[in-house]
């Protein structure tokens, strides 16, 4: 029985190489937050059902530089999304960063936070550890405008904020998705 409910918490171990935060996929709708640690070791919490097990999950990571990254403000992944959900989790997001004072920080990892609506994800990346950023709803709406303005309006895709220290981005994707990259 003990083991079970470690089985629980600890959803999935794997050995895989990833080039950003994987985000699992089978999340149920609502709001998530990520953390990735330098040894590899991710961890997906709901921030709207606390009843639920945190997911944690091991990946091998390579270091990168931001010109391995890419030296660019941002990317297109090529698919569309739902323009539904994503303007659900836009709002959603945007109402989440206002409850919790604006501001977010990533602690001693790299850091997201999202909504998913039909496993569609707008999130908030810290890529960077020992992060601290106010993010008030006009930097959420700001991000959206940001990835528009390099992507078709719904295309999934991911956006660097020109005046954040550090690496802070919005993105928008599927899960089952490496962000945050």
């Amino acid at each position: 029985m003990h083991f079970q409910s470690i089985a629980q918490v600890v959803v999935l171990m794997t050995a895989t190489l990833t080039s950003g935060v994987f985000v699992p996929g089978g999340l149920p709708d609502g709001l998530w937050s990520g953390k990735e640690f330098a040894n590899g070791t991710t961890i997906t919490t709901s921030l709207s059902d606390l009843t639920l097990p945190p997911i944690i999950e091991h990946h091998e990571v390579l270091p990168r530089s931001n010109e391995e990254r890419g030296s660019g403000t941002g990317d297109c992944w090529g698919y569309q999304l739902d323009p539904g959900s994503v303007d659900e989790d836009n709002t959603a997001l945007q109402a989440y960063v206002n409850s919790v004072d604006n501001s977010l920080c990533s602690g001693g990892s790299n850091a997201w936070w999202g909504e998913i609506v039909n496993s569609v994800l707008v999130y908030f990346c810290a890529d960077a550890a020992n992060e601290c950023y106010v993010v008030l709803p006009s930097t959420i709406q700001d991000g959206m405008g940001l990835m528009d303005a390099i992507c078709a309006p719904y295309e999934a895709s991911w956006a660097l904020f020109p005046n954040f220290p550090g690496r802070a981005l919005m993105g928008k994707c599927v899960i089952n998705s490496q962000i945050c990259v």
